[in-house]
């Protein structure tokens, strides 16, 4: 049995318009609540750029100034696009685990990031979602979290 909470973030790599995108006070509380609150948690993140480097960095944080350990930071990517291939040595230091998720690959390529993010959402307790306009993959994913029955979280945008 799996004692881990696991908890994974969605967001845009680049939001575009007048986004408050630089949400890493929020998510580093977040991220501390969670490791506060729980024995033992994995956070997911899907990409390197724009909402997901976000997640990386404030787990960095978390661990330098909050002084917490109890917390792993993993990236899912896709097997199709070679991915793995692009990430910089820097990048990697952000993160505990890089994973390719088995369920995309070549053959469904069209489909394979539905794919991931379902992959992700299903092996997940919580899910937050970034500020910014959804694109049509998260929207895809925010309703599957819910009709698996899903905790979710949705940070709003700088009023």
């Amino acid at each position: 049995m799996n004692d881990e909470y696991v908890v994974s973030f969605f967001g845009n790599d680049d939001p575009g318009g007048d986004y408050d995108y630089e949400p890493e006070r929020n998510i580093y509380l977040i991220l501390h609540g969670f490791a506060a609150n729980c024995r033992n948690v994995m956070f997911i993140t899907n990409s390197t750029k724009g909402f997901g480097m976000s997640v990386a960095e404030a787990a960095e944080e978390l661990r330098r100034v909050g002084k917490l350990e109890n917390f792993r930071v993993v990236l899912e990517l896709d097997a199709y696009d070679g991915s793995y291939d692009k990430i910089t040595d820097m990048q990697s230091d952000y993160y505990d685990e890089i994973t390719i998720c088995s369920r995309s690959s070549d053959n469904y390529r069209e489909i394979s990031d539905r794919l991931r993010y379902n992959n992700i959402i299903d092996h997940s307790d919580h899910i937050i979602f970034g500020p910014g306009d959804m694109t049509e993959k998260m929207k895809n994913a925010y309703l599957y979290a819910i009709k698996i029955g899903k905790k979710i979280g949705i940070m709003k945008n700088k009023e």
